[in-house]
């Protein structure tokens, strides 16, 4: 499963990346997705003032995610889905500042 999750998160970032340049800023996955793929976890990491940005912001459905995330919350599903990842449509997708996230050590911020 390691290998589907990296090409969905690259089409993924690829995806963002045209649709939203201005608000995308990265994306990164973690998770024992070998184990089980239900542990997989993508965050997106957005441009802007980290005011503006909820600190932790998680969803596994786009009713969760709120109008202003679901777009984007979309677009990593449909990545998962083209790969035929197992129920695509739960994965869990968090959004943070990327600022935010620079500010306080990177990836480790997340643990």
């Amino acid at each position: 499963m390691l290998d589907e999750a990296s090409a969905a998160a690259a089409h993924a970032r690829r995806e963002l990346t045209l649709r939203h340049p201005d608000r995308f800023a990265g994306l990164l996955w973690y998770g024992a997705v070998d184990l089980d793929p239900g542990h997989l976890v993508v965050w997106v990491l957005l441009n802007g003032p980290a005011e503006h940005i909820p600190t932790w912001h998680l969803s596994s459905s786009e009713e969760e995610a709120g109008e202003d995330f679901q777009d984007l919350r979309r677009l990593v599903v449909q990545a998962f889905e083209e790969v035929g990842w197992p129920n695509a449509s739960a994965v869990t997708v968090g959004f943070e500042s990327a600022e935010r996230v620079a500010a306080e050590g990177g990836f480790h911020y997340f643990r």
